[in-house]
């Protein structure tokens, strides 16, 4: 995923990532966050679905994971993006809790 730059693909990856929603090395979750860091700060489309997969893995993680997901997950919510990812994420941890 390091290499692929177009959107639409990423989001894909990301909703295939939150379906399987599996991470025992902690690698799936090292490339969520890769993505978001390389996601445009208003780019909806990979960010609800990296927020998605965050989600899934904070549900269906392990432990480390989870709390590793969770911290992410809160980051998003203060981070510099858009009001509507920002509510987005907001939304899921309230989900969560």
């Amino acid at each position: 995923m390091q290499y692929e730059k177009d959107p639409t693909v990423l989001a894909g990856c990301l909703q295939g990532l939150s379906y399987l929603a599996y991470d025992s090395d902690g690698k799936t979750l090292e490339a969520v966050k890769y993505i978001i860091g390389k996601a445009r700060y208003d780019d909806i489309e990979i960010m609800k679905a990296a927020i998605d997969c965050i989600s899934s893995l904070i549900k269906y993680g392990n432990k480390k994971t989870a709390k590793e997901a969770i911290s992410t997950l809160f980051l998003i919510t203060s981070g510099p993006y858009t009001n509507i990812i920002q509510k987005y994420a907001r939304q899921k941890i309230k989900n969560i809790v």
